[in-house]
């Protein structure tokens, strides 16, 4: 069942599992092996479901525990992946992979500190871990230490030199810092590696100015053309031919590979209205008792103020930011998602004190 699942025949491998339990019905470790025969077939719920059998079985399997926080983690259900991981290194407290994997669920919390405090642990059990460095890089790029995580980036390619997600992701930061022309040097250097890095591909047309069809242009339509590519690689190239194009001045083009690419990001989003619909009616609902729990501010004299400026999307709110933040004693934030991370349990339901 390893075997046929490492070779990407996956449900051969699921029937080998299933017969070895046939033989040996409390055989953990083969739930567990199906459970990530499972998930590579995109059956999260058979996975977990598997999981959880071994782990009847064998409740002190931290491998169970941590796979099963794999599967949580893609699922969305990012406070049970937790809880998983946590189980497992309780179980093995010198489980680096676990560290690691619950500061990518803390990082999609936007719980910045803990990943990053989760990142680190791992790094003390295993100091040569390049993906716990790159995690980190990413987690201090979204805090905002921008020269922090460019180190973090360094570690991780000083230990993996052909890392190209790290180098992808150093870019990224060096683009926020606003080192375009290191950042480029960096989307290079990834594609030197991984050629049909699609990501990456966009990244790079994004911070360049087209005046030719240059070497880099031809190597991404040739690489359209690949059959092979995933909808999401598709969809990188759509965005990044559309920029070229239009710098191009051939609108056409440009439009037509806008329209794919829209069409194929509309597609991996599986957006629902009846999502929003349940969302705003939970809203009007609760809106009365939220009133109740706004919490009561002292006016402060000195030091600085909030300026809030709300509107809907694309209403110009981003232009009006600009306008306000060129003043001398005026900084911009940008878009800050506090309101989302903790608005969110009380519009969904999900606080007590509410209910």
């Amino acid at each position: 069942g390893n075997a046929l699942n490492d070779k990407g025949d996956v449900e051969a491998a699921i029937d080998s599992f299933k017969k070895a339990l046939k033989i040996k019905p409390d055989y953990a470790g083969a739930y567990n092996n199906m459970g990530n025969a499972f998930k590579d077939k995109g059956d999260l719920e058979a996975a977990i479901d598997s999981y959880k059998q071994a782990l009847k079985i064998k409740p002190d399997s931290a491998d169970a525990y941590y796979n099963m926080g794999n599967v949580l983690n893609d699922k969305g259900d990012l406070e049970a992946a937790i809880n998983s991981f946590e189980k497992a290194l309780k179980i093995k407290p010198d489980f680096a992979d676990a560290y690691n994997n619950m500061g990518l669920a803390l990082n999609y919390k936007d719980d910045l500190k803990a990943a990053i405090d989760s990142y680190e642990k791992a790094l003390k059990i295993k100091p040569d871990f390049a993906d716990a460095y790159n995690n980190m890089g990413n987690a201090l790029n979204d805090k905002g230490d921008v020269e922090a995580a460019i180190d973090s980036f360094k570690q991780a390619l000083k230990i993996k030199p052909d890392f190209a997600d790290a180098y992808n992701n150093m870019g990224n930061a060096l683009n926020n810092k606003g080192d375009l022309e290191a950042a480029i040097d960096c989307y290079k250097q990834a594609l030197k590696i991984k050629p049909d890095y699609a990501e990456v591909h966009r990244h790079l047309t994004s911070i360049t100015k087209y005046e030719e069809r240059t070497p880099h242009v031809v190597q991404m339509q040739n690489l359209y053309q690949d059959k092979s590519l995933t909808e999401e690689q598709r969809c990188h190239l759509s965005f990044a031919l559309a920029k070229v194009f239009e710098d191009l001045n051939d609108l056409e083009k440009s439009f037509s590979y806008l329209v794919i690419g829209n069409t194929l990001r509309k597609n991996q989003l599986d957006y629902n209205i009846k999502k929003d619909i349940k969302l705003f009616s939970q809203l009007k609902n609760i809106y009365l008792k939220l009133q109740n729990l706004v919490p009561q501010t002292l006016e402060v004299s000195n030091g600085p103020k909030p300026i809030f400026i709300l509107g809907m999307a694309r209403s110009g709110t981003s232009l009006v930011e600009q306008i306000i933040s060129s003043h001398s004693m005026v900084t911009g934030a940008g878009e800050l998602n506090y309101v989302a991370k903790f608005g969110a349990e009380y519009a969904e339901l999900r606080r007590s004190s509410v209910e």
